[in-house]
This record gives structure tokens, sequence and C-alpha cells, in this order.
């Protein structure tokens, strides 16, 4: 019997949806669904959205837990989704332009300015009481000195004579 394969989709080359993009559903079982983008498979070109394409996953049993049914969310082609107009919340297709010498992605639609989504960064995210401070971080607690002088005994432990030669690398 012959088996049939896909044809392999090259990857987009230039990506107008970002993770964090408010998107709606154009096509599928979804349609007309707004979510948030989670992550994109810029390999596959498809996108999951937060809540949307649910479906459910059996986790079989192991020794070291009970087997269980989990909802999870499954991944979106990116020709199904478009993005959200800043200006009057339907869907619209961006481009790109130069404002002010940045380049920001603009609808074409309403020509309205897309901004980028700000994600959290480490910057944003406070530290914890499990965290260790930075004033402990920054100390030396490794001194080169103590190997160099350990290995120096083995050497002599080893040869059986006293070693003058320093070790290559310092």
């Amino acid at each position: 019997m012959r088996r049939s394969f896909r044809k392999a989709i090259p990857p987009l080359r230039r990506w107008k949806l970002f993770h964090g993009d408010t998107v709606i559903v154009i096509a599928g079982k979804e349609k007309g669904k707004v979510s948030k983008i989670v992550n994109i498979n810029r390999e596959t070109n498809r996108v999951t959205m937060d809540g949307l394409h649910l479906v459910k996953r059996r986790i079989k049993a192991t020794p070291e837990r009970k087997g269980s049914i989990v909802t999870k969310a499954m991944s979106i082609h990116h020709s199904n989704v478009a993005l959200l107009d800043p200006a009057d919340g339907k869907p619209c297709r961006v481009g790109w332009s130069f404002i002010d010498g940045e380049r920001v992605r603009v609808s074409k639609r309403s020509g309205a300015v897309v901004e980028r989504p700000k994600l959290p960064t480490r910057k944003d995210i406070e530290d914890g009481e499990k965290d260790t401070p930075p004033d402990i971080t920054s100390k030396k607690t490794f001194d080169i000195g103590d190997i160099t002088a350990g290995m120096k005994d083995l050497r002599v432990s080893l040869m059986g004579k006293e070693v003058n030669q320093e070790p290559k690398g310092e």
C-alpha cells in the first residue's frame, strides 16, 4: 500500500502576530471568538490561544501517579486568526510602516497603529521570599588558589618528587 505524505509548508519569514496579541478566530469551530495568543510555533505556522480550541487528553497511569483526563489548548493555523483593529475591535490585516524612525504595525482597515504587546520581563517581577538576594549572589565563594595547592600536592604524591612547574591555563 502506498503512503501519501503531506507536503511540507515552509515557515513564514515575517510574522505579523506576536505573543500577547488579541486576535479573533475567522475560521473553524471557534469562529468569532476573541482571545490572546499564548504561544507561537514559527516552524509549523501555528498559534495557541488562551482558552480556545480545547481538547481532552488522557494521561496514562504510572506507579507514581494515577491516570486522569486533562483539558489543554491546541494550536490553530495562523491563517485562521486575524488581529483585532484597535480602532473598532473588528478583524483587520496589518502592514509595516515607519513612524518617527520606529517600525510599527499599522491596520490596513483604519490606519491605526497596532501596538506590540508589553510582556513582563525579569525586571518587572518582584523578588519573593525564596529568591536569593543580590548581595549574596555577587559574593566570591571560590578561590582558585586552593585548587592549585591541591593539584601541586597531588602531583608530588603521584610522581614522588617536588615539581616547580605551574599547571597550564593560569
